[in-house]
C-alpha cells in the first residue's frame, strides 16, 4: 500500500517522533509513504497529494489536526488520537465537531494507553468498534553528545532533566522555584529544560522568568539524538505537564536507564507505577522529597530502573507495536 501520513515537521515534538517510527515500521511491512505537514498543509493541497501519489490509505496524529483533512478522504483513513485532543481540543466545541466528523469518518481509531480508550469510547460510543489499544514503542541510540558543551552547566552539575515544549500545557516552570532553591543550598542541582518554542508569547515569559531562576537553564532543542544522549547524563529525566497521553520522552529514558519522576496526572500513570517504574509527585514540595529520596537510596533507584526496563521490554517493544500497525493496515488493503 501506499499511505500518506499527517503530522507535525518540527523534529523537536512527540508527534514527529512517533511518526517518524511507525513510518519505519510501515516500510519493514513493505508499504511505501508520502508525508505532509499538517502545520503548513491546506485542504486542496492534502487532496491533490492523495490523488497525484495514489495513496491507497491515510494516517495521522491528532484527531484535529490531522482529522480536520484525513475526514475529507475517501481512502481508508487511521487516527491516532494526540495528548491534546482529549485533554484541550475537546473543549472546543466547533474543534469537537471536526473531530466527530474524523472519527467517523475513519476506518480506524489508535489509543496510545486505556486511559485514552476509555475517554475516546465515552465521547465517541459509535466508533467503539474501530478502537485499537496500541501502546508506543520506543528505540533510543544516543550521540556522542555531552552536556559539558551547554556552556550554562558546570561539569559536575546534578541535571534534572526536562525535554518539554514551551506551552503552558507542558508547565515547564511547575518546579522552577523549588529547584532554584534547592539550588542556592546545593549549587550542584539544576533543572535543564529542552524543547521547541511552540507557543512564542509563552516561551518568552518562560526566558523572562527563567533570568531570575538560579539553577534553572534553557537550551535550544536537540537533534533527537542528542536528546537522548543528554538523557543518559542526567540524575532523573522530568514531566511536569498539566495533561498527557503517553509521553515519549518517559519511555525513551526508561529505555536508557534513566529514572523518571513525572506530574501525578492520568497520562503519566498510565506507563509510571510510583515506585517500581518511576516516581510520581503531585506539588513541587513532593517532587523535592522524592528526588532527594531517590538520589541517596540506591536500592530505591535501581529497583525503578529496572521496573522500567522490564516494562519497556514487555509492553512497549518496537516488534509489538510493528505487528500491531502491520495487522491493521492489513485488514485495510
Amino acid at each position: 500500500m501506499k499511505i500518506l501520513l499527517l503530522g507535525l515537521s518540527e523534529a523537536a515534538t512527540g508527534n514527529a517522533t512517533t511518526l517518524r517510527r511507525i513510518a519505519g515500521h510501515l516500510h519493514a511491512a513493505g508499504h511505501q509513504t508520502v508525508f505532509r505537514a499538517i502545520e503548513t498543509l491546506e485542504e486542496e493541497a492534502m487532496l491533490e497529494t492523495a490523488r497525484k501519489e495514489q495513496c491507497d490509505a491515510a494516517l495521522g496524529i491528532h484527531a484535529y489536526g490531522a482529522g480536520k483533512f484525513l475526514r475529507h478522504l475517501e481512502i481508508p483513513t487511521v487516527i491516532i488520537f494526540g495528548g491534546t485532543d482529549l485533554n484541550d481540543v475537546i473543549h472546543d466545541d466547533a474543534k469537537k465537531t471536526v473531530m466527530t466528523e474524523a472519527v467517523e469518518h475513519a476506518a480506524a481509531l489508535v489509543c496510545f494507553n486505556e486511559d485514552f480508550m476509555n475517554r475516546a469510547q465515552a465521547l465517541w460510543p459509535q466508533v467503539k468498534t474501530k478502537l485499537h489499544l496500541i501502546p508506543q514503542s520506543v528505540s533510543v541510540t544516543p550521540s556522542q553528545f555531552s552536556k559539558t558543551s551547554i556552556v550554562a552547566l558546570p561539569a559536575d552539575a546534578i541535571v534534572y532533566l526536562l525535554p518539554a515544549g514551551l506551552r503552558e500545557m507542558k508547565d515547564p516552570l511547575f518546579l522552577g522555584n523549588a529547584i532554584a532553591a534547592w539550588h542556592k543550598k546545593n549549587p550542584r542541582i539544576h533543572l535543564l529544560i529542552a524543547g521547541a518554542q511552540r507557543d512564542i508569547s509563552f516561551a518568552a515569559s518562560v526566558r523572562e522568568t527563567v533570568r531570575a531562576l538560579p539553577g534553572v537553564i534553557l537550551v535550544d532543542p536537540l537533534p533527537q539524538p542528542d536528546l537522548w544522549a543528554l538523557m543518559s547524563q542526567s540524575e532523573v529525566v522530568l514531566n511536569t505537564s498539566h495533561s498527557e497521553c503517553s509521553p515519549n520522552s518517559l519511555l525513551e529514558a526508561m529505555a536508557l536507564g534513566v529514572p523518571v519522576l513525572a506530574r501525578d496526572i492520568p497520562g503519566n500513570r498510565a506507563i509510571v507505577s510510583d515506585g517500581k517504574t518511576g516516581m510520581l509527585f503531585a506539588t513541587p514540595n513532593a517532587f523535592i522529597a522524592k528526588a532527594m529520596n531517590l538520589h541517596s537510596d540506591h536500592a530505591l533507584r535501581e529497583r525503578v530502573i529496572a521496573g522500567a526496563h522490564t516494562m519497556i521490554r514487555t509492553a512497549f517493544s518496537p516488534e509489538r507495536e510493528a505487528n500491531a500497525y502491520a495487522e491493521l493496515f492489513a485488514k485495510l488493503s
